[in-house]
């Protein structure tokens, strides 16, 4: 029997596009993945994710059954056994030590269904801390749109296919198929080149040469980890010539003058060594920036990741503000999706503790607290500290920041008996 063909949708992990697939099916098994030529909107796209969907299905290392540690081994048992005994275990660590000794993770590889369960399990019990893969990359975003926007949840998206320039900074969008968080597209590759033919000039800020300054109009390969003070310098630039978008400002912003004030004694000689972009390089890309017909500044992990993230990301929220590329095509802009974002998770959060994190007392931020902190809690002797950890679509092991610390706090929570 010939397999069956079926149109389905791709949604591994976070990823936002769902790009359209074909699948192969044979005798319930998945044999073959190509893109939609059909679809809407990935026309025929798919990255080798989706592409590899019959690999994580067949794979001989998948698991179809829970497993629990028995001694020194792993044994089969069923769901049924998995939930129950899971399920008693934290009601009893719930009852006798508190509902914040109960935490959640999820990881880059949850999907939207696993995040809300995650954060619905803490916001049950009462517990602050639902831990997510958004303070390890993208707190910054969320803690300027909370003080600049009103609300955390307020992510502007770049509008590449109306823009006549593109300043990415650590980022590489030929690779991650996106510019910012929330926005993963197909075919971005496309709409940046689109940006060049129609006159209009893509830069790239990275210490690296990627595949994305292989397409790039200009490369400048900033010293790691100073993109804070490139930014300083263009808006010092801006403001100082007085070529920012003063209309846009009176009518929508408010700290003009406090700007002023940073950049009046800011030495661009200064930032020109820091950075190792000479001072007409950073002039220059300020004049250009300023008198597009339209632009965006974004930055993503490369820069999320390294030092002054949170004044990195006002840097480059004030860019784009003060040159009025704020809600306008071919700038940035808040899209709230099919449905209200914003509003819908105010709903399921609603009943969140807002508790900052007991280490260190730092708020929330995107729903929970910052990994950084769970091995120091788990670690400590505080009869608070976090006893029970549940992982979605995550390897903390790993991807928090201090390994060999999470290795212990793990193993003080104690070894892993289900899964």
């Amino acid at each position: 029997m010939p397999p069956k063909t079926v149109k389905a949708t791709c949604k591994v992990g976070a990823c936002e596009p769902q790009c359209g697939l074909e699948l192969d099916i044979e005798e319930g098994v998945i044999t073959a993945a190509r893109p939609d030529k059909s679809h809407p909107i990935s026309k025929g796209y798919a990255c080798i994710k989706g592409l590899a969907l019959p690999e994580y299905q067949n794979d001989t290392d998948r698991l179809l059954d829970p497993i629990k540690r028995v001694g020194g081994n792993w044994t089969s048992i069923t769901w049924d056994q998995a939930t129950t005994e899971i399920g008693e275990k934290l009601r009893r660590i719930a009852d006798q030590y508190g509902p914040n000794a109960i935490a959640t993770y999820w990881g880059n590889a949850a999907d939207t269904t696993g995040m809300i369960c995650a954060n619905s399990i803490c916001s049950a019990l009462g517990s602050p801390n639902s831990f997510n893969v958004l303070s390890l990359e993208y707190t910054d975003r969320g803690a300027v749109a909370q003080r600049v926007l009103g609300d955390q949840t307020l992510i502007l998206q770049p509008d590449a296919d109306n823009a006549h320039f593109a300043l990415l900074l650590g980022t590489n969008p030929l690779v991650t198929q996106g510019m910012t968080l929330l926005q993963r597209r197909p075919r971005v590759g496309g709409a940046l080149m689109a940006i060049s033919k129609r006159g209009g000039k893509v830069v790239v800020v990275d210490p690296r040469v990627t595949e994305t300054t292989r397409i790039a109009d200009q490369h400048l390969p900033i010293i790691p980890g100073t993109d804070l003070f490139l930014l300083l310098g263009m808006i010092r630039r801006i403001l100082l010539t007085h070529t920012e978008d003063q209309l846009f400002l009176e009518k929508n912003a408010k700290g003009q003058e406090q700007w002023m004030q940073i950049v009046k004694d800011y030495d661009i000689a200064w930032a020109a060594s820091i950075t190792g972009i000479d001072e007409q390089t950073i002039n220059q890309l300020a004049d250009e920036f300023s008198q597009a017909e339209s632009g965006f500044v974004t930055t993503r992990v490369g820069v999320q990741t390294g030092p002054n993230t949170t004044l990195t990301e006002w840097a480059v929220l004030t860019l784009n503000a003060i040159t009025g590329n704020i809600d306008r095509p071919g700038g940035v802009y808040y899209h709230g999706g099919a449905i209200d974002n914003t509003e819908l998770i105010h709903k399921f959060t609603r009943r969140k503790n807002p508790a900052s994190s007991r280490v260190g007392k730092y708020p929330q931020v995107f729903g929970g607290p910052p990994c950084t902190v769970f091995s120091d809690d788990v670690l400590s002797d505080d009869p608070d500290r976090i006893r029970a950890l549940i992982v979605i679509a995550g390897n903390p092991v790993i991807s928090f920041p201090s390994t060999k610390k999470d290795r212990t706090g793990a193993g003080k929570i104690g070894p892993p008996g289900l899964y």
